[in-house]
């Protein structure tokens, strides 16, 4: 009789343990187009910055009207950083690049720039031209963050080429 109670009490502890283990997933882009490669903190220094996305999709998406937004480390608050033009189609497997203009250091010339930086422990997200959520990626360091998903990601906070 004596084990009953100790199998009920494993269970019960291996239950609490996933529930506080467990994180929600990650969302689905519907167009195809996803965040595909970033970085908050270059080699050059905190604003040598990209976010790009690609179209994984099978059709060519219009990304016109669609914005990029950096999220606070702190409150995790989305605020404008650039919004693409109107006649922007992205074909399937291509990239948008997205670059802070005060010090990118990539040999890639940036397709569109912004001035503000994003934090080291914060996030971005796309959003469509309706204001519908595309897509985001942010640290695990703010669980408030708007463009967080799942458990968020483990970002460099010191000069790196890492991204």
């Amino acid at each position: 009789m004596a084990s009953v109670p100790r199998r009920l009490l494993l269970l019960v502890a291996i239950a609490a343990l996933a529930a506080v283990a467990w994180t929600p997933p990650a969302l689905a882009s519907s167009s195809g187009v996803v965040v595909s490669e970033l970085r908050f903190r270059g080699p050059a220094g905190a604003s040598d910055e990209f976010v790009e996305l690609v179209n994984g999709g099978p059709v060519a998406v219009d990304v016109s009207g669609w914005r990029l937004q950096g999220c606070s480390a702190t409150t995790g608050t989305a605020s404008a950083r650039v919004t693409i033009p109107a006649g922007t189609t992205l074909a399937p497997g291509r990239h948008l690049l997205f670059a802070n203009v005060n010090g990118f250091s990539g040999a890639v010339a940036a397709d569109l720039t912004y001035a503000t930086g994003i934090a080291d422990g914060g996030g971005v997200r796309i959003l469509a031209a309706d204001g519908g959520y595309v897509d985001g990626a942010a640290s695990s360091a703010t669980a408030t963050s708007a463009g967080r998903e799942g458990a968020g990601l483990t970002l460099p906070t010191t000069d790196s080429t890492t991204s």
